[in-house]
C-alpha cells in the first residue's frame, strides 16, 4: 500500500538529499585536496543537513538518527579543518562527534533490540525513511 507523500515529507526528502549531495561533494574535494572549495561547502552543508532535523517525523528513532547523520557531517566538517588548517584540536572534536554518534547509534539499538518485535520494526521502519540509510524498500 503506498500514501500520497505530505508537503511536509517532500521538504524532508528535498532537504536531506541536498544535504547529501553537499556533503558528497565536500567530501570529494576533501580526497581531491581542493582545501578552498571543501572549506566553503562545509557551511552549506552543515546547514542544509541541520535544517533537516526540523522536517524528520517527532519520534524519538526519527530525530536520533537525524542527530547521528548531523554529527557525522559536523565530524567530516571538523576533521577537514583540523587537516586543512593544521588545527590539532578540531581532530579531537571530529573525535567526539564521531564517539557520539557511535554512543548514540549503540543506545538505539540497545533499546530497540531489548523490547518488543513492535519496535524493533519501527526501526527498521525509521532506518528506511532515510535515504542514507536505506534497509528496505518502502513501496
Amino acid at each position: 500500500m503506498t500514501h500520497a507523500l505530505t508537503d511536509r515529507e517532500k521538504k524532508f526528502i528535498f532537504i536531506e538529499t541536498l544535504g547529501s549531495v553537499l556533503w558528497l561533494i565536500m567530501d570529494r574535494c576533501w580526497i581531491q585536496e581542493d582545501a578552498q572549495l571543501a572549506m566553503w561547502l562545509a557551511y552549506p552543508a552543515i546547514f542544509v543537513n541541520f535544517i533537516s532535523f526540523f522536517y524528520v517525523e517527532k519520534r524519538v528513532v526519527f530525530l536520533y538518527i537525524s542527530l547521528v547523520t548531523n554529527f557525522w557531517v559536523l565530524m567530516d566538517v571538523f576533521g577537514m579543518f583540523g587537516e586543512f588548517k593544521e588545527i590539532g584540536n578540531f581532530y579531537l572534536i571530529s573525535d567526539l562527534f564521531f564517539l557520539s554518534s557511535m554512543v548514540l547509534v549503540c543506545l538505539v539499538f540497545l533499546r530497540f533490540f531489548s523490547s518488543d518485535k513492535s519496535e524493533i520494526e519501527l526501526l527498521f521502519f525509521a532506518l528506511s525513511k532515510f535515504r542514507r540509510l536505506r534497509v528496505f524498500k518502502i513501496k
